[in-house]
């Protein structure tokens, strides 16, 4: 049960930041300024770091989801047995 809460509460901290990443990623194309000094920004790119550690973080929550319910006992069916 523990377990359970500390995942779920993971999960909520990880989608709220991620959230100000993607949104920080996709904004900061409008508000920066072309500088001679710096490169251009390639956008592709940086879509591609945003999204693919997106994309891994679901694979592994998924993954760790599945590890904790493995881990937690089966709750106990309520059975009849019959006896012959």
């Amino acid at each position: 049960m523990l377990a359970t809460s500390v995942f779920w509460v993971a999960v909520v901290l990880c989608v709220i930041a991620h959230r100000y990443i993607l949104r920080s990623a996709f904004a900061a194309g409008a508000a920066v300024t072309h500088s001679h000094s710096l490169p251009p920004i390639r956008r592709a790119a940086e879509v591609l770091w945003v999204v693919v550690p997106a994309i891994s973080l679901v694979v592994l929550l998924v993954a760790t989801h599945r590890a904790i319910q493995a881990r937690q006992p089966a709750p106990h069916a309520h059975t009849t047995e019959v006896a012959t």
